[in-house]
């Protein structure tokens, strides 16, 4: 039997009712209180940023109480995810196709928690995803890319070779010999979704083979890609939001993801009476992912490439 010494006891009580009062003060206003966590850091630029910006809008807009945390330990996402649901939170988004198993397990314990897996694939009562289809805009992309290449060569870098990545990649590949038959479009994956430094020199190995124009769907890893194009003078196209800002001398365009929307509307739905989970699927005909030019760099091409591009990335996927 585990005996504890009265100043432990003590100390143990004294944090339990902490925690209490913590839980107590947190909803005495009645604010909904919602959470993400994502698997890296809200500054890439990207897919983890418009994550933290659709936490703002659900603040904003919806008057939540919110919290966001960085989680890259796969180990650690249900203990994560479990955490926020013993806390009395109302809404978990976990910010990931790698969420999805945990997510599952830990929402078939924590019925009075809405769990929320962005690139998810699977709903249950308290249990909804975001099903992120951007085969169309990658297919768009694709053919901005090879409109613009002047030798045939596309380079394309990766985080993981996870099913969203592969299949998007898939697409622009399509795109780009719908365009270009001849097109050479050389994939390569960094392991990881952090590692600016190994995805910045598998971009350079890539211009190095020939390659004039970038792609990535990398997160943060992907900056490293963007600064490559940059050093070498040549045209990228970022991912999942717009980041024209990142570099606005390079990237041409980005294939985008509102995901602040999405976050919005499941919010919204979550803290309504009788919520039951669901996929909201994020597609071309949704509105919710689209191919979105950098306006100033588009405005300085040629004419006739200007419209060969807008016209490249209006045309609809087959």
């Amino acid at each position: 039997m585990l005996h504890l010494s009265p100043l432990k006891l003590l100390a143990g009580v004294a944090i339990a009712a902490l925690c209490a009062a913590c839980s107590k003060a947190e909803d005495s206003d009645g604010r909904a209180l919602v959470a993400l966590v994502t698997p890296g850091p809200v500054s890439d630029g990207g897919w983890n940023s418009a994550a933290a910006d659709g936490l703002k809008r659900v603040e904003a807009e919806l008057g939540a109480r919110v919290h966001q945390v960085r989680e890259s330990s796969p180990l650690q996402f249900e203990s994560t995810l479990e955490q926020f649901a013993t806390r009395g939170y109302r809404v978990v988004f976990a910010h990931g196709y790698e969420f999805n198993e945990p997510a599952k397990r830990v929402a078939s314990r924590q019925p009075n928690t809405v769990f929320v897996v962005t690139s998810g694939n699977a709903a249950a009562t308290n249990l909804a995803s975001i099903e992120i289809a951007i085969e169309g805009p990658s297919w768009q992309a694709g053919r901005v890319a090879a409109t613009l290449t002047k030798f045939g060569t596309i380079g394309v870098v990766g985080g993981q070779e996870i099913p969203p990545v592969k299949s998007a990649f898939d697409a622009f590949e399509a795109g780009a010999k719908s365009i270009r038959p001849d097109a050479k479009v050389i994939t390569t994956y960094v392991g990881n979704w952090d590692d600016v430094t190994n995805a910045h020199g598998q971009a350079v190995a890539l211009l190095d083979r020939g390659a004039d124009v970038l792609f990535h769907d990398a997160d943060a890893a992907g900056i490293g890609v963007l600064h490559a194009a940059a050093e070498r003078g040549v045209l990228a196209i970022g991912c999942n939001r717009d980041q024209a800002g990142v570099k606005p001398e390079t990237v041409i365009g980005s294939v985008v993801i509102d995901i602040p929307e999405c976050f919005v509307r499941l919010t919204r739905a979550a803290i309504a009476p009788g919520f039951q989970g669901s996929v909201l699927r994020a597609d071309l005909a949704s509105g919710l992912v689209f191919f979105k030019f950098n306006d100033a760099l588009l405005a300085r091409q040629d004419p006739a490439v200007r419209a060969a591009l807008t016209a490249a990335a209006t045309s609809s996927p087959p």
